[in-house]
C-alpha cells in the first residue's frame, strides 16, 4: 500500500477505491461505513493542513509589531508571546466613561499565563503582562493570525465583549474563566475548548460549529448559559457544564445536537442532562428540527425557522405523525 506526504503520515490510504469511484450508500440511502471513514480521513487531513496554514501563511501576511521602549514604560503595550503583542486604549463611551480596549495582533500562539497572587495571597488573578489594567479591560479584540489563546490569559479580568479571529485553533485553560462576558461567537476553525475556557460566564446561547473536535469539563461550568447548538460530532460531556461542586448549572435548559453527533447520544440515559438533550437533523442544506425546517442550525435555538419553505406531501405527512392531519398556513 503507497502512502505519501500528510495523508500516509496518519495512515491514510491514497489509493483508496473511493478516490476514483463514486460514493457508495446502502439500501437504505445512507453513506456506507467506507464511506464514513473516508470522510473522517479527509476532515484529518484538512485540520492538519488548517493547523499548518495558520502558522505558516500568516507568518507572513501578519502586520505585526512588537512592543517598543516607550509602549512598555507607559504601559500600553505588552508582549504575550514570541511573535505576539498586546496593545491597550481607550474610547468613551456616550456618558463620558472611558472604556477600556485590549488589542492582541501578530501570529501563533499567546503564552500561557497561570495564577498570580497578590502580595497578600488574598485573591489570585491572570499572571498576563495586563494584569494591573483587569479592571479597566473591557473589550478584547483578538486579530487574525492568533492561534491560540493561552492558559487564564484573561482569567478574572472584567472582559465583557470579545472578537475572536478565524484563524483561531485553541483556548486554553481557563482562558476566559470569571469574566463579564455577556455574549459570545466562536470562530469557524475553531478545534480545542480546554477546562474551565468560559466557566463563570453571563452569555445565555451558544453555538459550537463544527470544526471543535474536543472540549473539556468546566469549560462553561457556573455559567447562565441556556441553551447550546451544536453543529458537528464535537466530543460532549456532562462534566462541560458542571460547577465548582460537580453540578450541572440550572440554567442550562437544552442542548442542540446533530442526530449523527455519537456523544449526544451517549448522554440521553444519563440522570442529570439527558431530557436536556434534544436532536435535529440535517437534510441537505437544511436543518429539520420539531417539525419546521432552519436555514443554520444556530437559528434552532431562537425558533427563527424557514418560513417561506414549501413543504412536500411527505415532510407534511411526517410532522402530523399519527394525527393523519396537519396544519397548512397560507401567507
Amino acid at each position: 500500500m503507497k502512502r505519501k506526504g500528510i495523508a500516509g503520515a496518519i495512515g491514510f490510504d491514497v489509493n483508496h477505491p473511493l478516490r476514483t469511484s463514486p460514493l457508495t450508500a446502502n439500501a437504505q440511502g445512507e453513506d456506507s461505513m467506507e464511506v464514513k471513514k473516508w470522510r473522517k480521513d479527509m476532515r484529518k487531513i484538512f485540520y492538519i493542513f488548517m493547523t499548518w496554514c495558520f502558522g505558516a501563511c500568516y507568518a507572513a501576511a501578519s502586520d505585526y509589531v512588537a512592543c517598543n521602549d516607550a509602549e512598555i514604560s507607559e504601559g500600553t503595550c505588552f508582549n504575550c508571546g514570541t511573535t505576539c503583542s498586546a496593545r491597550y486604549s481607550t474610547q468613551e463611551n456616550d456618558d463620558g466613561t472611558l472604556r477600556g480596549i485590549l488589542t492582541v495582533s501578530g501570529y501563533g500562539e499567546m503564552d500561557a499565563t497561570p495564577y498570580y497572587y497578590d502580595e497578600n495571597f488574598e485573591t489570585h488573578r491572570t499572571s498576563a503582562p495586563w494584569k494591573d489594567l483587569a479592571g479597566e479591560i473591557k473589550e478584547v479584540i483578538i486579530e487574525e493570525g492568533i492561534t491560540s489563546v493561552g492558559e487564564r490569559n484573561f482569567y478574572r479580568v472584567g472582559v465583557e465583549t470579545v472578537v475572536l479571529p478565524e484563524s483561531l485553533l485553541k483556548i486554553g485553560l481557563g482562558a476566559f474563566q470569571q469574566t463579564n462576558l455577556n455574549a459570545l461567537e466562536l470562530p469557524p476553525n475553531l478545534k480545542t475548548i480546554e477546562s474551565g475556557a468560559f466557566a463563570t460566564s453571563y452569555f445565555e446561547d451558544l453555538f459550537v460549529p463544527a470544526s471543535v473536535i474536543s472540549t473539556d469539563s468546566y469549560c462553561f461550568g457556573s455559567s447562565t448559559l441556556k441553551t447550546l447548538t451544536v453543529e458537528g460530532d464535537t466530543n460532549l460531556k456532562k462534566e462541560m457544564f458542571y460547577d465548582s461542586s460537580s453540578i450541572i448549572s440550572p440554567y442550562l435548559t437544552s442542548v442542540y445536537c446533530n442526530s449523527s453527533n455519537i456523544s449526544c447520544q451517549a448522554l440521553l440515559d444519563d440522570a442529570d442532562i439527558g431530557s436536556k438533550i434534544k436532536f435535529y437533523e440535517q437534510k441537505g442544506k437544511e436543518y429539520f428540527y420539531n417539525g419546521k425546517f432552519y436555514k443554520n442550525p444556530s437559528d434552532i435555538a431562537s425558533g427563527n425557522y424557514d418560513k417561506k419553505r414549501i413543504y412536500t406531501i411527505e415532510e407534511a405527512n411526517a410532522v402530523a405523525g399519527d394525527r393523519n392531519t396537519v396544519r397548512i398556513k397560507y401567507r
